[in-house]
């Protein structure tokens, strides 16, 4: 349901996937027939609809004038009116309730339109697992009960019956399944989440039914198991934490205690009941109907979910499926946050109480969930919230849990940013210093964060600045030029100025900076690099874009230019002839002879003589592999180096230019070894340029030109290895890849269902058709009389025809359906390889690397006993020497103390200096393992449901040949296992 206005490009459909809610501060457009909708929307907010009445019971008294003029005329849109706003925006719901309550009494059929509107709408939500329609409705109704408008026993009793189910789910004799339970803590969770909004009321009206429930939670919590999962947390476990990590729904749970404590006391909950209770006291209350929790989910054993458990023992199978609904389970109904503590308690707690803290957490996750379509709308709200205290570290802290969610935050990340940057300019003097907080405090553990949440804060700070002409205080992180090249915080700070360059430029960064120690950080200007050209003087720029006719003139200059512009005119010059005919080598670039550039300067006149893409790969296979030799490798390297430099001006350049001579590519690079030279090609024309290199590769994926498993053998390459923690270029490329297998197969998934869906179309037609045809057909025999049986005769081959065609289209639709699903296997064979072959090139580098550093340390230690042997030589000798000169006195014996003190100190200096230099190797090899361990984890944690699927391959292809219990430990952890 959209809200109607004369906005008419303005408007948007609200559903379950895009919540984005249609409202605007702005409503001077709307006509007078229509303010009664602006009055209900802007209900509780300080706005200037209200003649700047800011009392909410006057807001709702001018709402009921101006409904009750017309009542009979506007129920009908009323009532899905309310229902949305007090759905959408639920951190007014106390508002909204209130008013459908003075409705009540003087209109209660309206009161029971919107009870049964609020129970349908919760039982749909069950049986469909809509999370939040559940949430926001059990509140509401909860509300509902304290505004006169339902009874509270009843809401009461419905509360007891989900905790009732929510303890089924545990206890596997009365027919629960203990796997599911997620789910059960998501029903108890969203019953807890009811009390702050009007357990107050309840505690005096029904003291007895809210005791039993807050028992019938006290007997969940005891028997539930606690649902903590470092896979899932944003900060390694540190020795120093005292206490022991909570779920969302302990965490709760204490909450309420606390609460209940201070006789359910909370600020941030509005009561605009209270004030009209003497007007309700002659509200009818209506009955709430029969509402029916869903049963729990069947066990573990079901056909269904063990089907592919199909490795290990029958033991083994029912905790592997067990294992797989738990993880089910964790998807469908996820923790709602994350808790992530970035600021002390007391910046965040201090000014409320503990539920006032859980309460204000809920408005704002639940504003940034149904108002993601309106980012405007989304920081009104979020900094407008109805409670009398300030809560913006609160914000910051909430914002950053949904950004930094694992194993995907709900949205986007670009949408945190864009609502980041919006409350900045919302609250120019207070939230900057909180989110320059935030940022500080990221930073300080960067050591200790997750992998991948590390490079989403990188993302997040790099567009941030952007938006604030890059203006950051670097000079505090300055001390970071003097750390490690593979240190956390040198690698966030490298890697958000190279974000920084992506979108801006090299120079405004530079300048950004301001200090010339953290220039060091910097990385290189992003140019490529080419060097089959003749000297280093002239840049690949030259080769780009000459003036036409260019190419002639210069080629009658001499100096070799006109080669460089690959002018036709200047081929006498080109080979670098001099007078006396011989080659000049000091022109090439080092390594590079001259066939190579040769071949890379008729390249250059071939594409920038736009030839077609077939006639310069007939060339390249005809001419350009026999110039430099014969050695294909060698022709592939000069032809991808060339192409890639003719397409360096932009990124569409660089694509168009793939998209018309990638067929020569294909000829060079047919294999995956061979396309694993190609990606050598392509990363040393843009190894100072990470954005492009991941351009360039992704759009070689989409064109075919490799495979992904040849861009895993590349990242995977030991030459790489220095690369993996520091920096984030490799897994950059890496994600692309297995991003694109991934796609693919949903891609193909779908179309297989669309067709699926045709094809049972025109396989009814078809029947229905030759139906036709039969029943024509007897017709047509049973007929008497000649014209009669010309007729049915005509209407039988009509039919005949027509059921001809339809079966046609049957046959053709079921073999596109067949066609499809042969795709889809091979997709899903080529995901499969895919996975199976990176955990492998995981465990390869993880082992490979553990060897280098174990005969590093051999060869270390032998050094050591080298070294000491030597200095026991030095000692024998200087002895010696001093006895030999005893007869010089006093004196000898002084200059011999003096120079043993000075070889002391000398080697006490080496042996700090060399200790410390082991320390810093082994910390080094510890952030290596902790950075492979972490890209490895996250990205089986983002693909879970792909790598459950194919987990009884991973076990006999991968567990079972690879010795190192590290992988089956990260991988079974990232599944949550």
């Amino acid at each position: 349901m959209a809200l109607e206005s004369d906005r008419s490009n303005k408007r948007q459909r609200v559903t379950s996937e895009n919540r984005g809610a249609t409202f605007r501060k702005d409503e001077a457009d709307f006509e007078v027939g229509t303010s009664w909708r602006v009055l209900v929307l802007r209900l509780g907010e300080r706005c200037m609809e209200f003649d700047g009445r800011m009392d909410p019971i006057d807001q709702m008294d001018l709402c009921l004038t101006v409904v009750s003029r017309n009542f009979d005329a506007l129920k009908g849109e009323l009532l899905p009116l309310l229902m949305q706003c007090a759905e959408d925006l639920p951190q007014k719901a106390p508002f909204y309730t209130t008013l459908v309550s003075l409705l009540n009494v003087d209109y209660e059929e309206f009161g029971a339109s919107v009870v049964e509107h609020v129970m349908a709408g919760l039982q749909a939500a069950f049986e469909t697992g809509e999370c939040n329609k559940m949430r926001i409705l059990l509140r509401l109704l909860a509300l509902l009960s304290v505004a006169a408008v339902v009874p509270e026993s009843e809401v009461l009793q419905v509360l007891s019956l989900l905790v009732d189910t929510a303890t089924t789910h545990l206890d596997p004799t009365a027919g629960g399944n203990p796997n599911w339970q997620p789910r059960a803590d998501f029903f108890v969770f969203c019953v807890l989440a009811c009390l702050p909004f009007a357990a107050q009321d309840w505690q005096q009206s029904n003291p007895d039914d809210l005791s039993t429930l807050l028992a019938a939670v006290e007997s969940y919590m005891a028997a539930r198991s606690s649902l903590v999962f470092p896979a899932l947390t944003v900060f390694e476990p540190q020795p120093t934490d005292t206490t022991p990590p909570q779920d969302y729904l302990e965490d709760l749970w204490d909450r309420i205690k606390a609460c209940k404590e201070d006789s359910w006391k909370a600020e941030s909950v509005p009561r605009p009941h209270v004030a009209v209770k003497d007007r309700l006291s002659s509200s009818m209350r209506h009955p709430l109907g029969l509402f029916t929790p869903p049963p729990p989910p069947p066990a573990a054993t079901q056909p269904d979910v063990d089907a592919d458990m199909d490795e290990g023992g029958d033991e083994q199978k029912q905790t592997r499926a067990a294992a797989r609904q738990r993880f089910e389970a964790l998807q469908e109904f996820p923790p709602r946050i994350g808790r992530l503590k970035l600021f002390p308690p007391a910046k965040t707690d201090a000014a409320m109480a503990p539920i006032d803290r859980f309460v204000v957490q809920e408005y704002l996750l639940d504003v940034l969930f149904y108002m993601n379509g309106s980012r405007k709308e989304c920081a009104s709200y979020l900094v407008g919230l109805p409670v009398p205290f300030r809560y913006e570290y609160v914000m910051a802290e909430t914002v950053f849990s949904q950004l930094l969610l694992l194993p995907r935050p709900p949205f986007r990340p670009i949408y945190y940013t864009i609502v980041l940057v919006d409350l900045c300019k919302a609250l120019p003097g207070a939230f900057p210093a909180v989110l320059a907080g935030a940022v500080r405090a990221l930073f300080s553990r960067a050591a200790i964060m997750d992998v991948e949440c590390r490079t989403r804060v990188i993302q997040w700070l790099a567009h941030h600045l952007s938006n604030f002409a890059f203006v950051w205080p670097w000079a505090a992180w300055a001390a970071v030029a003097r750390q490690p090249e593979w240190a956390p915080q040198r690698v966030f700070v490298s890697e958000v100025l190279e974000r920084e360059i992506r979108l801006s430029y090299y120079d405004k960064i530079r300048e950004s900076l301001g200090s010339a120690e953290m220039e060091q950080l910097l990385p290189p200007k992003p140019e490529p690099i080419f060097k089959f050209k003749r000297n280093r003087a002239a840049g690949p720029g030259r080769l780009l874009a000459p003036a036409e006719g260019e190419g002639e003139e210069r080629g009658g200059e001499g100096g070799g230019r006109g080669g460089e512009q690959g002018g036709a005119g200047g081929q006498g010059r080109e080979t670098g002839e001099g007078k006396d005919g011989g080659k000049s080598v000091q022109q090439y670039e080092e390594g590079v002879d001259a066939a190579a550039v040769e071949v890379a300067e008729e390249l250059i006149v071939m594409v920038r003589t736009k030839r077609a893409g077939k006639e310069v790969a007939a060339w390249v296979e005809e001419n350009a592999v026999e110039k430099v030799g014969g050695e294909r490798g060698r022709a592939l390297d000069v032809v991808a180096q060339t192409l890639l430099v003719l397409g360096s001006k932009s990124i569409t350049h660089s694509v168009t230019v793939l998209e018309r001579y990638g067929l020569a590519l294909q000829l060079l690079a047919p294999d995956q070894l061979s396309q694993v030279h190609l990606l050598h090609s392509i990363w040393s024309v843009w190894a100072n340029a990470p954005q492009m290199a991941a351009v360039v590769i992704d759009r070689c994926l989409g064109f075919r030109l490799v495979s992904p498993l040849a861009l895993l053998d590349w990242c995977f390459l030991p030459s790489q290895y220095e690369l993996y923690h520091t920096s984030e270029r490799i897994w950059e490329i890496l994600r692309t890849a297995v991003s694109k297998a991934t796609n693919r197969l949903r891609h193909v998934g779908a179309e297989v269902a669309a067709l699926e869906r045709a094809s049972a179309v025109a396989a009814a037609a078809a029947s229905k058709a030759h139906g036709e045809w039969e029943a024509a057909t007897l017709a047509e025999e049973e007929a008497e009389g000649e014209e009669a049986k010309t007729q049915a005769a005509a209407k039988a081959e009509w039919a005949k025809q027509r059921s001809s065609k339809a079966q046609e289209e049957a046959v053709a639709a079921a073999a596109a359906v067949e066609g499809k699903e042969r795709m889809r296997r091979e997709a899903e064979e080529e995901e499969q390889a895919l996975f199976i072959s990176l955990l492998l090139h995981f465990a390869t580098a993880i082992s490979s690397r553990r060897a280098a550093v174990a005969e590093a340390a051999v060869r270390e230690e032998e050094e050591e006993e080298r070294r000491a042997g030597e200095e026991r030589m030095e000692e024998d000798e200087g002895e010696d020497a001093g006895m030999e000169g005893e007869e010089d006195g006093d004196g000898g014996s002084d200059r011999r103390v003096a120079g043993r003190r000075k070889r002391e100190e000398e080697r006490r200096k080496e042996e700090e200096e060399r200790g410390h230099k082991r320390r810093l190797k082994a910390a080094g090899e510890k952030e290596w393992m902790r950075c492979v361990v972490g890209q490895m984890r996250s990205l089986c944690r983002y693909y879970g449901p792909q790598v459950w699927r194919m987990l009884p391959a991973i076990q006999s292809q991968v567990f079972a040949q690879v010795q190192d219990p590290i992988i089956q430990e990260t991988v079974m952890a990232a599944l949550l296992c």
